[in-house]
């Protein structure tokens, strides 16, 4: 009979590897909450009774209620879209499922901003 003694794996935080990777996420997380801490400190530094006049006042309420309103029709209508077209694809048995594919992720291969000169 015999007997296997069981490795201890250590962390990948213990590893020089893995301290590098905790680093460099940290960093990164840092760096793309910046925006987000900025405006909370400005935001914070203003009266509230000022806030809610700058809101009532200016169009920033209707921007915020349009945006809201185009980000959840986008998300809908993506989402539709995307179930269809997942559904059409994985059901599909025929010569055409593989171009398909590649089809339906072409426009996650084009940058934004070169889709946006389209529109021009």
């Amino acid at each position: 009979m015999t007997t296997h003694s069981a490795t201890t794996a250590r962390p990948l935080a213990a590893t020089p590897r893995g301290r590098w990777l905790w680093t460099l996420a940290s960093v990164s997380v840092a760096l793309l909450l910046s925006p987000l801490v900025y405006l909370a400190v400005r935001a914070f530094g203003v009266p509230g009774l000022e806030i809610a006049e700058i809101i009532t006042q200016s169009r920033a309420l209707e921007y915020g209620l349009n945006t809201i309103a185009l980000g959840l029709g986008v998300a809908i209508i993506t989402l539709v879209a995307g179930v269809a077209v997942a559904v059409g694809i994985s059901r599909a048995r025929s010569s055409w499922q593989r171009p398909l594919l590649v089809l339906s992720s072409l426009p996650l291969a084009i940058p934004s901003y070169l889709a946006s000169y389209g529109w021009l």
